[in-house]
């Protein structure tokens, strides 16, 4: 009789096993699919709304009168009393070379409006796939971890776009290899750079997140994070080099927020026993 019951006991374990994959393994599909109506609704409204979006969204940064670049030319006139800092001065001219360019990049515009639109969206279906894999001891309450998660998305997007992306367009289209080179800036190209930058700010700006999600699952732990800030300044730092432009106070610039969040991230994780 004993050997029955450790028999049956055995049998059990792996079925649990397989359908609890199969529970999570449904959870993503299920997330997929309704995340994917979300941005898709989502897109079609930016779709819609075309000259808005290009005027006041997607080329905005390179405008003179954009925000930035009039608080910036200000300061540089106060400070130095010159216009030292008077970025993005001309009017960016944008081309298009192919037959069906504008139509494509429209619904690359949409398409990415749209996924950073839904995002409070999908970070609560991503809570969902989660879930399971924390254990009942670390558990992080849903709402808390839907809004830290979608406000920090929402400050890194804003501070892509207000900060780092008026600063890499100026870089990038002043930069002069040779004086017989002239800038024609293709529309797609300047998009890509628009996407990279800003989408990359919400991305990094989730530091916290990932680092308490670790930290939950046993993966990382207060004095691992202690002895990694080194080695972490220069992973910011890398990072910044990527999604900015190639000069130093830029990527002090976006390095900076990321090592304090990287502090911050390290206080809000208990201590060891």
């Amino acid at each position: 009789m004993a050997e029955e019951l450790t028999n049956k006991k055995k049998i059990k374990k792996p079925e649990k096993r397989y359908v609890g994959i199969l529970t999570i393994l449904g959870n993503i599909r299920s997330s997929l699919i309704k995340s994917l109506v979300v941005v898709t609704l989502l897109s079609l409204i930016a779709f819609l709304f075309k000259d808005v979006v290009f005027k006041y969204i997607v080329t905005a940064p390179s405008n003179p009168q954009f925000i930035t670049n009039r608080l910036l030319c200000k300061l540089g006139h106060i400070v130095t009393d010159s216009d030292i800092l008077c970025i993005n001065q001309n009017i960016l001219e944008l081309w298009n070379i192919k037959f069906s360019g504008q139509f494509n990049d429209h619904i690359y515009i949409s398409f990415v409006l749209g996924l950073t639109a839904s995002f409070p969206v999908i970070a609560y279906l991503i809570w969902g796939v989660l879930k399971p894999l924390i254990s009942r001891t670390n558990r992080i309450r849903k709402g808390l971890f839907i809004w830290v998660v979608s406000i920090l998305f929402i400050i890194g997007v804003l501070f892509g776009y207000f900060i780092v992306m008026p600063l890499t367009i100026n870089f990038l289209y002043n930069y002069e290899l040779s004086s017989q080179i002239n800038n024609q800036i293709v529309f797609s190209s300047y998009f890509r750079t628009f996407t990279s930058v800003v989408l990359a700010g919400g991305v990094v700006f989730e530091l916290p997140v990932f680092i308490i999600l670790l930290s939950k699952m046993g993966i990382l732990s207060r004095k691992k994070l202690k002895r990694f800030r080194k080695v972490s300044f220069i992973i910011f730092l890398t990072i910044s080099a990527i999604i900015t432009p190639p000069d130093l106070f830029s990527q002090i610039l976006v390095a900076l927020p990321l090592t304090l969040l990287y502090e911050i991230s390290i206080l809000l994780i208990p201590k060891e026993r």
